[in-house]
């Protein structure tokens, strides 16, 4: 089964792009989470005792951010192993061209 976390909210999203030729490729069941779809709760004080309520702690502590950190959540805490980063860079750099960038990594999945 693939999670997919959309978090692309503009209609020309390059990373849409390259989201869905990734879900294409997949014969697995596909789920989606739509953030932009999600009515995150309030955050104050109350939302925050709540929370802290319901923390059990730890000594995790991943010394990378950003990716480093989103594969070592899923695979410590959700148990996921198949974690995998797809990235294009330099899309947004004076001269790129922006469209061959999303169409190589595209032909890289």
């Amino acid at each position: 089964m693939l999670l997919y976390i959309n978090a692309c909210v503009r209609t020309e999203s390059r990373t849409r792009v390259i989201a869905d030729a990734l879900v294409s490729k997949y014969s697995e069941p596909v789920t989606e989470v739509v953030l932009e779809k999600i009515d995150f709760p309030k955050v104050d004080d109350a939302f925050i005792r709540r929370r802290d309520d319901l923390k059990a702690g730890g000594d995790f502590c991943p010394e990378e951010y950003g990716f480093g950190y989103v594969k070592a959540l899923a695979r410590n805490f959700y148990g996921i192993q198949d974690v995998r980063l797809v990235k294009a860079t330099g899309l947004d750099i004076v001269g790129a061209d922006a469209d061959r960038i999303v169409e190589d990594t595209v032909a890289g999945l």
